[in-house]
């Protein structure tokens, strides 16, 4: 019981970590929006912020399990 508990940890916080760390990326790449065209910043605009809200969504289930 103990060993299955122990990876079931370290999974969530290896999903975590990863889930983290795209969300770190996803900051960047909102940085770098300024050097799109207007259209474009407005698609990948949306797109990031879908991808974070998504992000942030699956963070609070993994955190209430």
């Amino acid at each position: 019981m103990k060993s299955g508990l122990v990876k079931t940890y370290y999974h969530f916080f290896k999903i975590k970590n990863h889930l983290n760390n795209l969300n770190k990326n996803i900051v960047i790449l909102n940085k770098s929006i300024n050097y799109l065209s207007s259209c474009d910043k407005v698609i990948l605009a949306n797109n990031l912020k879908t991808l974070k809200e998504n992000i942030n969504e699956s963070l609070i289930k993994i955190s209430s399990k």
